[in-house]
């Protein structure tokens, strides 16, 4: 099977990386949700990568996406929501209907090694939107005929070592009431009752 990553030919393998969306609940509706996507180690024989694309899902009715964040990520030479992606997911930058693309290369001569650590790839920002008991943030659930998630190798160019792919639960609340609007909630209650004695 042979897979088109931007320009480059991907002939698949056993994986060897695997790719993971992982995100600390809960979060608060009106606030960022924050989700970062993991690179691992699987311990077979291929531990670096040079280029990733990652076609990712969730749903609009809880979150937006804002962006992606950078910090602390692996030293990438690229990282970005292609915009005019040939298969047309990134209908803007960022996609904000549900699905979309989102590609990272390393610098030349200098793959990610995820044979220490875990690597941090990425952190997708999203405004989260109503409460939930959990909605998903995931790879490659609705397959597509066209484009899929790919972790292309650090050494052999071109060749495909996409491991497992995990998505990550995100729990969404509303936020607890203030001290003010607890205050004000119980004097209404005290002069309810006060007025319920007195009728």
């Amino acid at each position: 099977m042979c897979l088109t990553l931007g320009v480059i030919s991907v002939t698949a393998a056993e994986g060897n990386v695997n790719l993971e969306f992982r995100s600390v609940n809960p979060w608060i509706v009106g606030h960022t949700v924050e989700v970062g996507l993991y690179a691992t180690w699987s311990q077979s024989d291929q531990a670096t990568f040079s280029t990733l694309r990652t076609h990712f899902e969730w749903d609009p009715a809880y979150l937006d996406l804002i962006s992606f964040d950078q910090t602390g990520a692996a030293p990438l030479m690229s990282a970005s929501f292609p915009q005019d992606d040939p298969w047309d997911l990134n209908e803007t930058v960022p996609p904000k209907d549900g699905d979309g693309i989102f590609s990272a290369l390393a610098s030349f001569g200098t793959p990610i090694d995820t044979s220490a650590e875990d690597v941090l790839i990425t952190t997708f920002l999203f405004e989260a939107l109503a409460p939930t008991a959990g909605t998903m943030v995931s790879m490659d659930v609705v397959p597509s005929p066209q484009v899929s998630t790919a972790v292309v190798d650090g050494v052999i160019p071109g060749l495909d070592i996409t491991g497992s792919l995990e998505a990550a639960n995100v729990v969404i609340e509303l936020p607890e009431p203030t001290l003010a609007v607890v205050v004000l909630t119980a004097l209404f209650m005290v002069g309810m009752r006060r007025s319920a004695r007195t009728g």
